[in-house]
């Protein structure tokens, strides 16, 4: 008798530690996915952070439509906005600095900023 009481006792030991066991390995699973989703988001970031840093460029010619004076609401520099027509047809608007002063009709270089995120902006030259 006094065997089997003591044979109940491991064999419920032995239950508990596979318990124990199989708890600890299923949070150990849990904290690492968890690490590897916020690696895999922080990569993600990284990824299309540096799409939008990559910029092709292109040079257009265009002629000044509008001029019209910028200030800017909370401080910060103040300017003309220029609206252009391109000579590939669009219309697009640039900020120049307050001692670049453009006028309607008159000749303009631009430079297409074309980000591969595929935004596109535009500077006077």
């Amino acid at each position: 008798m006094a065997n089997r009481e003591a044979a109940m006792r491991g064999q419920m030991r032995e239950e508990t530690r596979i318990k124990l066991e199989r708890e600890f390995w299923r949070r150990r699973l849990m904290w690492g996915l968890l690490g590897l989703a916020g690696a895999v988001l922080f990569g993600g970031v990284f990824y299309l952070t540096n799409l939008d840093a990559t910029v092709d460029e292109k040079e257009l010619s265009g002629t000044v439509d509008e001029v019209e004076r910028f200030v800017p609401s909370k401080g910060g520099p103040e300017g003309w906005r220029v609206g252009v027509k391109l000579s590939d047809g669009r219309r697009v608007n640039i900020l120049a600095g307050k001692d670049n002063e453009k006028h309607a009709g008159e000749p303009i270089q631009v430079t297409e900023h074309h980000h591969h995120t595929g935004r596109s902006t535009f500077t006077a030259k």
